[in-house]
């Protein structure tokens, strides 16, 4: 009941309303700084981030349980969905990111991994939909705003951030940054090995969407056209990041494979005009790139790994669709 919109949760104490902006130690801890940001007025800021504290522990620790409750014991999927996935999810166009960020971590990928085949349609395809409708709703349009405004412009958090405008701006990149990394994590256990075996390859006959449906979830997601509108700001964050890059490049595969598998028009024409544009503007470090500032201060030691594996992608799409207009 703290997470909804305040509209429909007006009888909450304040203190408990403040409670739920992030704390100052949490701020801290992104920034990696001591030095954190005030306190905009005379509230008692150590039990208002108690208060915060706790109300956090207790979300946490349910959401933990969901998702071990359905790794140990999938009697899980046997109940009535609806409660339990609008309990999950009716209220995630509030959410701040980290929230977010969390839900999908501990419940949503616990789920995903656990879910029976026959039970896809009441779990894996109505909590994911929620998902990605707030991924191309808000996810999107922060990740448009940093890169075109220098600002995410979508708040991450419950009511205002208090402070010089520079220490801001870097939470806020650090909040997308970290749910960035979480929605790719999920891309790519929605595309592993262990939930495709039917996803063909890409010498393989072709063949129709509800056919690999039955035996690959990336087929059936896009069967019942989970993902809505594709966009890679909506579903990658434009692969600023390499950690998240690495981590979503698996999704990126098995559309591919799919496109190729069953000549979906729609699929080729995302992977040919974003996907593959996106890509080679990966390794953009030239001054008047939209994203080059940012990356540049993403140093990470998995950065030559992306690398290879982001060169090895650009070639498969070239290999399926732009080799024979070449020679």
């Amino acid at each position: 009941m703290a997470w909804m919109d305040r509209s429909e949760c007006y009888d909450l104490p304040e203190i408990i309303w403040r409670a739920r902006l992030i704390s100052t130690n949490e701020i801290s801890t992104f920034l990696k700084e001591n030095n954190t940001l005030p306190a905009n007025d005379g509230v008692d800021v150590r039990r208002m981030n108690a208060i915060g504290t706790w109300l956090r522990e207790i979300r946490e620790t349910g959401y933990n349980i969901i998702g071990l409750y359905a790794s140990v014991e999938r009697s899980i999927f046997g109940l009535d969905c609806s409660l339990s996935i609008n309990t999950l999810a009716m209220d995630i166009s509030s959410m701040e990111f980290d929230h977010v960020g969390k839900l999908i971590q501990l419940s949503f990928i616990p789920l995903v991994r656990c879910c029976p085949r026959g039970c896809w349609d009441k779990w894996v395809l109505l909590l994911l939909e929620s998902l990605f409708f707030y991924c191309k709703d808000i996810f999107g349009y922060a990740w448009l705003s940093l890169i075109h405004e220098g600002r995410a412009e979508v708040p991450a958090y419950f009511g205002n951030l208090y402070g010089p405008e520079e220490k801001v701006k870097k939470l806020e990149v650090e909040l997308l940054l970290k749910f960035t990394r979480s929605v790719s994590y999920l891309l790519g256990v929605l595309a592993s090995e262990e939930f495709n075996s039917g996803l063909p390859q890409l010498n393989c006959p072709k063949s129709d969407l509800k056919s690999i449906s039955s035996s690959s979830l990336m087929g059936y997601l896009l069967l019942h056209n989970c993902f809505g509108r594709f966009s890679m700001y909506s579903l990658f964050g434009s692969l600023v990041d390499y950690q998240a890059a690495k981590e979503a490049l698996p999704f990126c595969h098995a559309l591919i494979r799919l496109a190729v598998a069953t000549d979906d028009e729609r699929l080729k024409q995302f992977i040919l005009n974003e996907m593959l544009p996106t890509l080679v503007r990966f390794d953009d470090r030239s001054p008047p790139s939209g994203i080059s500032w940012l990356r540049s201060e993403l140093s990470s030691s998995i950065e030559v790994s992306s690398m290879k594996d982001v060169v090895g992608l650009c070639r498969e799409i070239y290999d399926v669709y732009l080799h024979n207009q070449a020679s």
